[in-house]
């Protein structure tokens, strides 16, 4: 009886572990690399979600990785004031401009992969820098 409680106790522990090292794709890290009229480059700070990302070379020549293209509405009251800021995302699957006018410029050689997003707070026992 002892062995079964023990062994039960453990495999609590692993399986309750384990779920904390899973991202939630309604709850991602990202930092804003680039940005013009809302089109932007992020790149995902948390390095377990990157499995599937490519890599961006910005106008400087530096190569990031990790990133991906998208639309952020400059609207939005929580809109990153500046390059290099963090801040949480959330993947949508349609892209909402709402009623936000914006202009057609984007960056230069922005990644191939792009995903639809919106902005959310942090999610709970995280913080944005």
């Amino acid at each position: 009886m002892k062995r079964l409680i023990f062994c039960l106790a453990g495999l609590s522990l692993f399986l309750f572990n384990s779920c904390d090292s899973e991202i939630d794709p309604n709850c991602i890290e990202v930092k804003l690399m680039t940005e013009i009229c809302g089109n932007a480059v992020l790149q995902v700070v948390d390095d377990s979600f990157n499995k599937e990302l490519g890599s961006w070379t910005d106008t400087d020549g530096k190569e990031h990785r990790n990133v991906f293209s998208t639309f952020l509405i400059p609207c939005d009251d929580n809109y990153p004031d500046k390059v290099g800021d963090t801040f949480f995302i959330a993947l949508t699957d349609s892209l909402d401009t709402g009623s936000c006018g914006v202009c057609l410029a984007l960056p230069a050689n922005m990644p191939e992969e792009r995903y639809n997003v919106r902005i959310v707070e942090p999610c709970a026992g995280q913080a944005a820098d």
